[in-house]
């Protein structure tokens, strides 16, 4: 069963990324965007059945999931020009670690995750930022916990609400000190669900689709198949998510700053994230081109500031 949970974790994490497979089966008519629609709907379904079989669901955090989402629901169309999208956020003890992953019309959270950013609230809202021995002990904790994960070992108490995941925690906190952790937890929140919503929104899985559709058919018969779709494969990893993550970032600032939350969440959940990475001591794969998929948190941090100064927030037509 460790084994089978890893394998699901890896194929739903980059199902979205197999798209020079789907792409042979779409159709080059007029109906093919109805066709890709079709298909992303049902990857959708998929991912959800094959999560819910594998990984129990955490409710304990639908509630503030449903908070943010009926505020985003009312300042979206101040950002996107084509705001009709219903996004589904839901959240699972999985093996992704602190990880979130978003498909076509739906958002995964992993519950470590927002675990993980409910403490570093506390610990920032009694130290006034991330840069302490209680952050780094916390981002040291959550390392191992999702390391463990990573390898299907689902480790913690899950019969505790409070701390499942036995992360270092406060014997007693001030009253102002746990309404300043609620206020950040909820801008964190925030952010990491307009990131990721803003995939959805900005229809990225599909241009990843659509992109493969592409290529696969101004080369099928020039270059070899296993050399093609590994060419394919490279370029939505490594070059086009790399851009679509500053999208994300870009948009989902816009839509934060829209409906009343801080930068400071995003700031605060990136931060730690680069705390996290260097507690594990651990590179992101760049693969042959030597290009992360993702981009570093500092440059991360300076595109959000740059986004946030500016006062036009619609962005253009989206695909």
């Amino acid at each position: 069963m460790t084994t089978l949970r890893h394998l699901i974790h890896a194929v739903m994490l980059f199902l979205c990324l197999m798209a020079p497979a789907m792409a042979q089966h779409l159709p080059s008519d007029s109906d093919a965007d109805t066709t890709t629609e079709i298909l992303l709907d049902y990857q959708d379904r998929l991912v959800f059945t094959q999560f819910c079989r594998y990984y129990p669901r955490d409710l304990r955090f639908d509630r503030a999931l449903e908070k943010i989402s009926l505020v985003f629901n009312s300042h979206g169309h101040e950002v996107f020009s084509d705001y009709n999208k219903e996004v589904y956020f839901v959240v699972f003890v999985s093996s992704m670690g602190f990880n979130a992953i978003s498909f076509h019309k739906l958002v995964i959270f992993d519950s470590l995750l927002l675990d993980s950013l409910r403490f570093l609230a506390t610990g920032i809202a009694v130290y006034g930022d991330v840069d302490n021995d209680y952050c780094r002990a916390l981002a040291l904790s959550v390392a191992k916990v999702g390391m463990a994960h990573q390898f299907g070992m689902l480790v913690g108490n899950y019969t505790d609400g409070q701390n499942p995941y036995r992360l270092p925690e406060f014997e007693t906190i001030t009253a102002s000190q746990r309404v300043r952790a609620e206020r950040l937890f909820e801008d964190m929140l925030a952010a990491v669900m307009a990131h990721e919503a803003s995939h959805a929104f900005l229809n990225h899985v599909k241009e990843k689709v659509e992109t493969s559709r592409t290529l696969w058919e101004n080369n099928q018969g020039k270059v070899d198949p296993g050399e093609l779709n590994r060419y394919i494969n490279g370029y939505i990893k490594y070059t086009l998510s790399y851009q679509k993550e500053l999208e994300a970032d870009a948009c989902g600032a816009r839509l934060v700053k829209a409906s009343g939350y801080d930068r400071e969440g995003f700031i605060y959940w990136l931060k730690f994230s680069k705390m996290l990475e260097e507690a594990t001591g651990s590179v992101e794969d760049t693969g042959e081109t030597g290009v992360r998929t993702h981009p570093t948190a500092d440059v991360r941090i300076q595109n959000i500031e740059k986004v946030w100064d500016e006062n036009d927030r619609r962005l253009p037509e989206q695909r």
